[in-house]
């Protein structure tokens, strides 16, 4: 069965034209014709429609001469009723009447005609596979087209003739063509044929051919996804400002919708926050993050940006909060740290693990970063002991001045016995005094200090005083 295409004229409706984002009336790419709102879609002419056709009108022409060659054979063709071709001679000049004819399968139309016998001879005009009526004496050659008349002459005329028209009417085409086999191929990618119809959306054949109901289908799902402005992320380049952002896209967008998403190039880095103007609608604010307005310098020259519409704002995407307050310093060389100007490479010196030796000199932390495997050696610097001699035997006892970068430290320990003497102080040089420590029992250590000196003894065990003295500088 024939699947006609319905062929619909484009009506436009002249008092709506179609206009771009700054209200300039848009024109066809291709024809450069001015493009208005349609009233009714034209049915849409390509190469594919128009081979189609093309290839039914060959197929068809194609079927008829098979059905010629099947039917009939060569013969005249009865149109309404009549039959064409009739050949009838006065003198030696004969003549036809015109008529349709099949020859070899083509379709002939042959206009009413004359041409002279030859005399004393008998003699067949046919007609030929190129379509002209010719005359021959041997039967054999006309039998190969289609034999119309056999007359016989004299010198004056004809003697007798013979009507050798072969003829199908149409009942007898009908009959014969309910028993015909036409063996015509189904179609594929390389060979045209019969296709069966379908109107699945989903189907992969490459052997079946769409309805207009699946295309319709598929038209109807196109227009409502591209009507669907969240369903896209649509791209335009920047035309505004440092900190104005102008962009054009789709002319369906005409709205701010939740979910609108827009790529844009962007043209001059920011100084400032920013807002975003679409298609000559008002300008809203472009943000970071909630809240969150961008930074001068976070939009850069000839980079792509996505942003998002929510709730009255255009958002970024890819961008998260706020970034940290460390600087180039903070950061350790050979790492790097995010910030709105993009990474940042550190420069804070990595001074690895360092030990350090008390002495009387000032020494410097040096600056940078420290793993916390670093040291600050013990010893002890400056330091005196002695024992004094009158004290018995079994007593013990030491003196000791440390110098702790710039401070003294003056310590002394008796030992006798069970019972145990300690004093202790801190002082700088050039200062003096005494102090009072108590100690185990009733026994009394007392210090006695100038400026380079310190004096210890005990005015109370085994009642002599004992003690010493050091100097320290």
């Amino acid at each position: 069965m024939y699947n006609k295409q319905e062929w619909k004229d484009e009506i436009p409706d002249m008092t709506r034209p179609i206009k771009d984002a700054s209200g300039k009336q848009q024109t066809d790419p291709q024809t450069g014709r001015p493009l208005f709102e349609l009233v009714q879609a034209g049915t849409r002419i390509t190469s594919n429609r128009l081979n189609t056709m093309e290839g039914g009108i060959e197929g068809a022409y194609m079927l008829v001469e098979k059905l010629a060659k099947e039917i009939g054979g060569n013969f005249v063709a009865d149109v309404d009723g009549v039959m064409g071709l009739q050949c009838s001679a006065q003198g030696l000049t004969a003549s036809w009447t015109q008529g349709v004819a099949y020859v070899g399968g083509k379709r002939f139309e042959v206009p009413a005609g004359s041409m002279e016998l030859n005399p004393t001879q008998g003699q067949y005009l046919y007609l030929d596979l190129d379509g002209t009526i010719k005359k021959t004496t041997s039967e054999a050659t006309a039998a190969t087209a289609l034999l119309l008349w056999y007359v016989a002459t004299d010198t004056s005329g004809v003697i007798t003739s013979t009507d050798k028209r072969s003829t199908v009417n149409m009942a007898e085409i009908l009959k014969k063509i309910e028993n015909i086999d036409v063996d015509i191929p189904e179609s594929s990618l390389t060979q045209k044929g019969i296709s069966q119809l379908s109107s699945a959306v989903n189907s992969t054949s490459e052997t079946l051919a769409a309805t207009p109901k699946a295309v319709k289908t598929v038209n109807d799902a196109l227009v409502t996804h591209k009507a669907d402005v969240t369903s896209h992320v649509y791209y335009g380049e920047d035309s505004g400002t440092a900190n104005n952002k102008v962009v054009s896209i789709d002319p369906l967008v005409t709205t701010y919708t939740n979910g609108l998403c827009v790529t844009f190039k962007n043209k001059v880095q920011n100084t400032s926050y920013v807002d975003l103007k679409v298609n000559g609608m008002k300008a809203v604010n472009l943000l970071k993050a909630k809240d969150v307005l961008l930074k001068p310098g976070a939009l850069k020259v000839d980079t792509l940006y996505t942003a998002r519409f929510v709730d009255g704002n255009f958002f970024l995407q890819g961008e998260g909060g706020e970034y940290g307050t460390a600087e180039a310093a903070q950061v350790l060389v050979g790492q790097t740290i995010g910030t709105e100007a993009g990474l940042v490479t550190g420069t804070m010196p990595n001074v690895g693990e360092i030990t350090i030796n008390p002495s009387s000199s000032i020494q410097y932390i040096p600056k940078g970063f420290h793993p916390g495997t670093g040291k600050v050696n013990a010893t002890r610097v400056n330091s005196r002991s002695f024992t004094t001699p009158e004290i018995p035997d079994d007593t013990y006892h030491q003196m000791m001045v440390s110098d702790l970068g710039g401070t003294k430290m003056i310590s002394a320990m008796a030992v006798s016995g069970a019972v145990y003497y300690a004093a202790a102080s801190l002082l700088s040089s050039g200062d003096y005094g005494s102090i009072y420590n108590r100690s185990s029992d009733n026994g009394v250590i007392s210090m006695t200090m100038g400026p380079h000196y310190l004096t210890i003894f005990n005015n109370t065990r085994y009642g002599t005083s004992i003690g010493g003295h050091i100097v320290f500088t």
